[in-house]
């Protein structure tokens, strides 16, 4: 039995929105809909609304279901976009490593670059490309550098103003040539100079020129010479007295007063250190040595030919007042080799007699007259009678005569 439905006009169902169509009956589906309208699929192959084709089963254009509610057609779905955060800051240390590479202070670099990763690493922020950068080019920069100082170190070629006393090396600067560096050989191997000692300049203010230098140079450097090889009789005749002294720009510039001597062969190559070792002579030998020392060292300094008179005569003088010297030591000395009183004697008296040419040379005012007397001095400066007592005290005799012993000066 079928119960009738209600009278009156149905009630509108709850799941029904406003306005649409209202069911055939209660409890009856509503009819179906003409084609085309929502809700009701189109025949196979039908184009569906704006031309897009429908599938059996497929729902049809519109939010389909699971959309969200309160969905505003034209707006994206999702959550709102999110601004992106703030740049994290650069790193000062590793643009200071970088900026530090233009200083040439390498290690400097190296400290910053590794404490900007540091810091780059704990604190998130940028420039780690710049400290990488720092710490690489800084850390090659010092290997260059290390291998530079190691090269030099290792190498043979020093400054002529680090060569000391007691160094050989081979000096390629022609007389009065310019020479900034040398090679450094050991002395017991092949080389051509031997430096022997160095002086200061005791000129001051502006650089006082080459000439003044030169025969500066050459007296402080002959004192030197007998100290260092004892014996200068006992010298190769190929062996010379040279010297290095300041030029003009490291007088000026540098304040370059050094001279530095040093013996050079002419001849040939030195196989051996020139320095003199005083085991191998007896007291009386060395006494000697030590006392004819002065006289020698200002006979090696006499002044080049193209210096002017008044250098000549201030030499002469000096060659005059160590002559007398000279002379009252020999007869001081307590001779006590057989025969070395008598020729000490002989060549006291020979120096003597030769001082009173040099003085008279040091009085001269023009150059004939000194010319004469610089002969005389010579002449009876006493070669033979040195020689005669250096062989009593077995000595070196070396040459005799005006060229003095065995040293071209």
């Amino acid at each position: 039995m079928t119960t009738p439905p209600p009278s009156g006009p149905p009630e509108p169902d709850p799941w029904q929105q406003p306005g649409a169509p209202q069911p055939e009956g209660r409890g009856f589906p509503p009819g179906p809909p003409p084609p085309g309208q929502p809700g009701q699929p189109l025949p196979p192959g039908q184009p569906g609304p704006q031309g897009l084709p429908q599938y059996p089963g497929q729902p049809g254009p519109g939010p389909g279901p699971g959309a969200p509610y309160g969905t505003l057609p034209g707006h994206p779905q999702g959550p709102w976009p999110v601004a992106p955060p703030p740049r994290p800051p650069l790193n000062g240390m590793a643009v200071a490593s970088v900026a530090t590479l233009a200083t040439c202070l390498a290690p400097v670099s190296l400290i910053l670059g590794i404490v900007a990763l540091v810091q780059i690493r704990r604190h998130g922020h940028r420039g780690r490309g710049m400290a990488v950068t720092g710490v690489t080019v800084s850390s090659l920069a010092m290997v260059l550098i290390g291998a530079g100082i190691t090269a030099a170190v290792l190498s043979d070629e020093r400054s002529v103003d680090a060569i000391e006393a007691g160094d050989c090396f081979d000096s390629s600067a022609e007389p009065g040539g310019t020479e900034y560096s040398v090679k450094v050989i050991p002395c017991d191997e092949p080389h051509n100079a031997e430096a022997f000692g160095e002086a200061r300049s005791a000129y001051t203010g502006d650089y006082p020129g080459e000439e003044l230098l030169q025969l500066e140079a050459g007296r402080e450097c002959a004192k030197l010479l007998q100290p260092y090889v004892l014996d200068i009789w006992g010298l190769s005749e190929e062996l010379w007295p040279s010297y290095y002294y300041p030029q003009r720009d490291s007088w000026e510039e540098l304040d370059d007063r050094r001279f530095l001597c040093f013996l050079y062969s002419e001849g040939g190559s030195l196989e051996s250190s020139l320095r003199g070792d005083a085991s191998g002579y007896t007291d009386e030998q060395l006494r000697y040595l030590e006392l004819s020392g002065p006289l020698t060292a200002a006979w090696m300094s006499e002044p080049p030919q193209e210096a002017e008179l008044e250098d000549f005569t201030a030499w002469a003088e000096e060659m005059a007042r160590l002559s007398r010297q000279q002379s009252d030591r020999l007869e001081e000395e307590p001779w006590r080799t057989e025969g070395a009183a008598e020729l000490a004697a002989s060549l006291a008296a020979a120096r003597w007699a030769s001082a009173e040419h040099w003085e008279r040379a040091a009085s001269a005012t023009d150059w004939d007259l000194f010319q004469e007397h610089y002969d005389s001095g010579y002449a009876a400066f006493g070669y033979e009678e040195e020689a005669a007592l250096r062989e009593a005290l077995e000595l070196a005799t070396g040459g005799t005569g005006p060229d003095g012993p065995g040293l071209d000066a």
